[in-house]
């Protein structure tokens, strides 16, 4: 439910995510982190969406081509276009409050 503050500034529920740390191929090289999912959604889902072109990787470690030793980054905007394939690490971890039911 939106509200309204008395400025007219309006307040949109909040979505909730859940970090999933992932390995993922690039035609660059590997690239280790965590994706954020919302409930309900996979990995392959955050993946066929067309609505963004790039994958946001939050707590990366990169490892590129003729670097000596993987860098790290807080946050890396990954093109889509250029993954390879993606493998889930761990599971969706949501908060305790949520009454998420992973599906089939």
């Amino acid at each position: 439910m939106n509200r309204v503050d008395q400025k007219g500034k309006m307040f949109t529920e909040r979505v909730r995510k859940a970090g999933v740390r992932v390995l993922i191929s690039t035609v660059q090289g590997p690239v280790e982190g965590n994706v954020y999912l919302a409930p309900g959604q996979r990995v392959k889902d955050l993946l066929n969406s067309n609505v963004e072109d790039f994958l946001a990787v939050t707590e990366a470690t990169v490892e590129w081509d003729g670097q000596s030793g993987p860098a790290g980054a807080e946050f890396i905007a990954l093109n889509k276009r250029h993954i390879i394939w993606v493998v889930p690490l761990e599971q969706a971890e949501y908060a305790a409050e949520e009454e998420y039911r992973p599906g089939p």
